[in-house]
């Protein structure tokens, strides 16, 4: 079996957004994708290197406030720990050019106080949570209350 097969099938199992498998695809042979490839069964994906990797992509694509913010909300969600993530979020909130924002996430050195700080800078933080469906189609920032009153 080929390894978009591979990586298709593996996507259906492990319920990997659209978005998520066309970066997977495309990235043969990153330690992400090779996780993936040998994964067990109770393999879970939210939360592993192959997701980290997809949304580490997302961040090098930072263009706005709007991408930045949804990178971020994406890094803290998945959870991976990983040195780099503070370098690459400086560097993507530079190409945003918020100067309050470069003020208030200078010296920060760890991961999650750093994209807690830029989510709370935006109104993000702790307030809402990105709802997508399965396959990567839809997403919408809810605040978390409404998801308690929807459950």
């Amino acid at each position: 079996m080929n390894y978009q097969k591979k990586i298709e099938k593996l996507a259906t199992v492990f319920n990997v957004a659209k978005a998520d498998l066309e970066y997977l695809l495309a990235h043969e042979g990153t330690p992400g994708t090779t996780e993936l490839l040998a994964a067990p069964a109770t393999f879970d994906y939210f939360g592993s290197l192959a997701e980290h990797e997809c949304h580490m992509a997302r961040l090098a694509e930072v263009a706005d406030a709007e991408s930045l913010i949804n990178a971020c909300i994406a890094l803290r969600d998945c959870g991976y720990a990983d040195p780099t993530v503070v370098e690459k979020v400086n560097d993507a909130a530079r190409i945003v050019g918020d100067h309050n924002l470069l003020d208030a996430i200078e010296g920060i050195n760890e991961q999650d106080a750093l994209l807690d700080t830029i989510l709370n800078g935006y109104g993000f933080g702790g307030q809402h949570m990105m709802v997508l469906q399965m396959d990567g189609t839809l997403m919408a920032r809810v605040p978390s209350r409404m998801l308690g009153v929807a459950a």
